[in-house]
């Protein structure tokens, strides 16, 4: 799973007030949607026309975007690119990187495993003997007296 960067002052940056001003709060939504599926893709902050429509907006919001300079224009009526997007997002190519090096990792770590007994020093010490979770004190049949042992009722 990947993750799309959305500053904290995003509500007061002069292009999302600009739209704010415009009441073209549709066209924000888009924006954010845009980017949640920018990231999921990895498209590096390329849209398309066939993407806006999925998501249920079209051409006033694309204007609305383009116009606060927020969007690009790639192709007209076609495709669009966040402005600046490789400043403030990964890249597909860092995405994928990431994820070969995350893999290679965990095939490293697994092969350890295998090799000294499957034994990785953070499960051995858990019990199978019955539920490891805490009783339930609002139920009268696990409550527990002052030596903490179970009162039946």
């Amino acid at each position: 799973m990947t993750w799309a960067k959305l500053s904290d002052d995003v509500y007061d940056h002069p292009k999302v007030v600009e739209l704010q001003n415009m009441g073209a709060e549709r066209a924000f939504t888009l924006w954010v949607l845009g980017m949640a599926y920018c990231m999921r893709h990895l498209t590096d902050g390329l849209i398309t026309a066939a993407v806006v429509r999925k998501l249920g907006y079209g051409k006033r919001e694309i204007r609305d975007l383009i116009t606060v300079g927020l969007w690009d224009e790639v192709a007209p009526n076609a495709e669009w690119q966040y402005h600046d997007w490789l400043q403030y997002q990964r890249s597909r190519a860092q995405v994928l990187a990431d994820r070969e090096a995350n893999a290679a990792r965990k095939r490293k770590h697994d092969s350890k495993a295998r090799g000294n007994g499957g034994s990785n020093g953070v499960t051995d010490g858990v019990t199978h003997n019955g539920s490891n979770t805490p009783p339930d004190q609002t139920r009268p049949d696990q409550v527990l007296n002052a030596y903490g042992d179970r009162i039946h009722s």
